[in-house]
């Protein structure tokens, strides 16, 4: 499914040339969509491992919005190909505009992303790991604080509904 997007992605991407140059150039608008779809997995990986080894977790954050910026690069590259050179204008105003929904993309992503599950979550081996690890007995005790304030915080969210489901019955008719 995902090649045969490609294709009709190359294919109307072939067919804008042919139309502002007369050259179709489908072979190099192929190789572009399926360079950019290379590299995209690979920095991906990439990002992925580095913040596995450090632990870092704004990296691996970082890593999932990749595919927006090699999108517009892809978009950027095609787009070269297809206007021609003469027509500067028209190629800045559609950098500035992939460029804005690069962004828009990425803050979106990033503020629907905050409960997406847990981070630095691939399998890699142990031996790829650089952070030192936190003693077990170091993590309990610090663990104990989380704890306490959990328990705090769940207590008064079982108040707050205890209230919520009293003002609900005294609304009766």
């Amino acid at each position: 499914m995902l090649f045969g997007a490609a294709l009709l992605w190359t294919g109307l991407a072939a067919l804008l040339t042919k139309l502002f140059t007369t050259h179709a150039q489908f072979w190099r608008h192929l190789r572009i969509v399926l360079a950019v779809g290379v590299v995209s997995v690979m920095l991906e990986g990439l990002v992925s491992a580095t913040a596995f080894a450090f632990g870092w977790v704004p990296l691996a954050r970082f890593g999932a919005q990749l595919d927006w910026w090699a999108l517009a690069a892809g978009l950027l590259l095609q787009w070269w190909v297809i206007a021609p050179p003469r027509r500067m204008r028209l190629q800045a105003t559609v950098v500035g505009a992939l460029a804005l929904l690069a962004l828009g993309a990425m803050a979106w992503t990033a503020s629907r992303d905050n409960q997406a599950g847990p981070r630095l979550a691939n399998l890699y081996p142990p031996g790829w790991r650089l952070a030192a690890p936190v003693p077990v007995s170091q993590w309990m005790q610090e663990s104990q604080g989380l704890r306490e304030r959990l328990d705090k915080r769940l207590q008064q969210d079982d108040a707050d509904q205890a209230t919520d489901a009293g003002d609900d019955d005294s609304d009766g008719d």
